[in-house]
C-alpha cells in the first residue's frame, strides 16, 4: 500500500496572505484542520486549526488582519505519493507529526496523510498504533 492509497486529495492550497478568519471559513466548509500554505506557488508551510487557537487567538490577534503567513507552521514534512505507507507512518514517528503532505514526482502537492487516515484502513491500522504509542513514549 501506498501513500496515494491513504491520502486525502480532499485539500486546498491558500496563499500567505489569507487571513486567519478565512482560512478557519475554509476548514469549516472542507472539515478539514490544516491547509498547505504557499507563496508564488511553492508550499512554505502548514496552518492548523492549532496554530491559528494557540499561536494567533489566544494571544489576542486579530482573525481578519492577521494572515496564514504569520502564525503557519513552517516545516513541511511530506513524502511521495508512491512510498510506502509503512515509510510514511516512520517519517510520521521520527518526526513527531500527525500528518504528512504528498507530492508528486514534480514536487506538487496531491494530498495529505494524516494518523487517522492509518487508522481508518484494516491494512495500515496496526501503523497508525505504532505512530500514536511512538507519540505517548517522546
Amino acid at each position: 500500500m501506498q501513500a496515494r492509497d491513504i491520502m486525502s486529495r480532499n485539500i486546498r492550497i491558500i496563499p500567505t496572505g489569507t487571513s486567519l478568519r478565512a482560512a478557519a471559513e475554509l476548514m469549516r466548509q472542507m472539515d478539514v484542520g490544516i491547509l498547505p500554505v504557499s507563496d508564488k506557488g511553492r508550499i512554505v508551510g502548514m496552518l492548523s486549526d492549532r496554530d491559528i487557537a494557540v499561536r494567533a487567538v489566544a494571544e489576542g490577534a486579530d482573525p481578519s488582519a492577521t494572515s496564514a503567513g504569520e502564525v503557519m507552521t513552517e516545516s513541511v514534512i511530506s513524502c511521495y505519493e508512491d512510498e510506502d505507507a509503512r515509510s510514511v507512518a516512520q517519517l510520521m514517528s521520527e518526526r513527531g507529526v500527525r500528518r504528512v503532505m504528498v507530492v508528486n514526482r514534480k514536487d506538487e502537492a496531491v494530498g495529505i496523510v494524516s494518523i487517522d487516515d492509518l487508522a481508518m484502513r484494516p491494512e495500515t491500522r496496526a501503523l497508525a498504533d505504532e505512530v500514536i504509542r511512538r507519540f505517548a513514549t517522546h
